[in-house]
């Protein structure tokens, strides 16, 4: 069985701001992922130059292009799960009780992220082939997506101007907050 997302939205902040009078002081990971998601789909039907791009270059259909798309970009944000971006903001820090200190090292939510879906998704150490179970047999379709997505998700995590590569998680995210984010994926 599944775990439910709902932990995701109760526990991990995607934007948080100082208290003040004029509106709540955080923003759920899950929600803002979904607001950054819908301007992307107002964007790819305003401009479909962008979207006709990367039809070319990936090879795919635009349906598939698009939906792919909009799921990566849904995620972008994923590594904001981890304790080490969390105990940014204290107060709203959902596992602080898990951890002596907090982690002393923030690599960046990007990198972060990318390492999340690698463990997630990406072919395990024992060739198992994780992006299957959650996406479905394999098929043609599915490998020319497998490929072109985990290119796409690179450049997502990437979000903030430069390139990512994976970070390890030790002693960055506890295994509740790993569980969560593997749920929201």
């Amino acid at each position: 069985m599944k775990k439910p997302v709902e932990p995701m939205v109760s526990r991990y902040w995607g934007k948080a701001q100082p208290p003040d009078d004029h509106g709540p002081r955080w923003h759920p990971l899950p929600y803002h992922g979904l607001d950054v998601t819908a301007a992307a789909a107002v964007l790819l039907e305003t401009r479909p130059q962008l979207l006709a791009a990367v039809v070319r270059g990936s090879g795919l259909p635009e349906k598939t292009v698009r939906q792919w798309l909009l799921f990566a970009l849904s995620l972008h944000d994923v590594g904001k799960s981890a304790d080490c971006f969390q105990c940014k903001v204290p107060e709203l820090w959902h596992h602080k009780s898990v951890w002596d200190t907090p982690p002393s090292f923030d690599p960046g939510h990007g990198r972060v992220g990318l390492a999340l879906w690698n463990q997630g998704c990406e072919i395990g150490v024992g060739g198992e082939r994780k992006f299957e179970a959650v996406f479905g047999p394999p098929s043609r379709d599915t490998a020319d997506v497998h490929a072109c997505f985990s290119f796409w998700f690179g450049a997502v995590c990437g979000h903030h101007g430069r390139p990512v590569e994976p970070h390890d998680l030790s002693a960055r995210i506890c295994n509740d907050a790993r569980a969560d984010a593997a749920a929201y994926i």
